[in-house]
């Protein structure tokens, strides 16, 4: 069991510190005081930052050929400029209110996990704790990311191995799902895996990460599915019917001209072909 100096235990940076170098030191620190303001406020802020310091064409972009939700054309009569002040704090007030949602979250999902489901004997407060000081890790990436957009001048900056290939270029779900991964997320993962061993040693830190990091995957797997629509649809089906003399038929896709109101002979346009 680590342990740490009981008048150390809160003191600010040296958790931070302990986030990013020494996972079983911070969540040590942990066991004897809970803070989470001050670090939860920090990603929060730096969240806040990354949505400020985007570029314009990012709030823009709904600009081109706007339509309804019926998908009629209307006339987007602000300026681009305003659009853009518009979206921005509209983004600020979503980051402000969801980010710390977002820790909250986790923590209730580790205590039903691991203190709840697994009969453990750590606190809310202190997986509270634990999730907002491993946000410290994405923050860094937030932060790795306003540098690289600064750098390069694109809207995006973008990590890992999206770096390198457009998710959008994926042949299948697999490396769709892949690919929109976050190597700063699977970091804070293993920490909280790693904190949730030394909060309750019966709780192997493998089989804590393995949980966490593989429902992050099936999430992610999930969200991929549902913005890519094309990864299920499956191939064209065809309808298959009887004509009076029980021969089977395939109605083709293609639209056909209907039939003359007159007795006359069908036009060739229209004949079936029997299966």
């Amino acid at each position: 069991m680590v342990q740490t100096d009981p008048t150390s235990a809160s003191r600010f940076l040296p958790r931070v510190r302990d986030t990013f170098i020494s996972p079983s030191m911070m969540a040590a620190r942990l066991r004897a005081s809970a803070p989470w303001l001050d670090v939860l406020l920090i990603s929060t802020a730096i969240a806040i930052l990354s949505v400020a310091l985007m570029p314009d064409e990012v709030f823009t972009a709904s600009m081109n050929e706007p339509v309804t939700r019926r998908g009629e054309p209307v006339e987007i009569t602000s300026s681009p400029e305003a659009v853009a002040r518009w979206g921005r704090g509209m983004g600020i007030l979503a980051t402000v209110a969801t980010h710390p949602l977002i820790a909250f979250t986790l923590a209730g999902i580790l205590t039903l996990l691991f203190s709840v489901l697994g009969r453990g004997r750590a606190s809310f407060q202190q997986y509270l704790a634990l999730s907002c000081h491993a946000l410290l890790i994405p923050a860094l990436g937030t932060l790795i990311a306003i540098v690289l957009r600064w750098i390069t001048g694109t809207s995006s900056g973008t990590l890992g191995i999206t770096a390198l290939f457009n998710p959008s270029d994926a042949p299948n779900l697999f490396w769709a799902a892949l690919l929109s991964t976050d190597p700063f997320i699977i970091w804070m993962l293993v920490v909280v895996a790693i904190g949730v061993h030394v909060f309750d040693p019966r709780h192997p830190r493998t089989v804590a990460a393995v949980v966490l990091i593989g429902g992050y995957l099936v999430l992610v797997a999930a969200s991929t599915a549902l913005l890519r629509p094309e990864f299920r649809t499956g191939p064209p089906v065809e309808t298959m019917f009887e004509d009076d003399r029980g021969q089977g038929l395939t109605e083709s896709a293609e639209p056909r001209p209907s039939a003359p109101s007159s007795g006359g002979p069908l036009p060739e346009t229209i004949r079936r072909e029997t299966a």
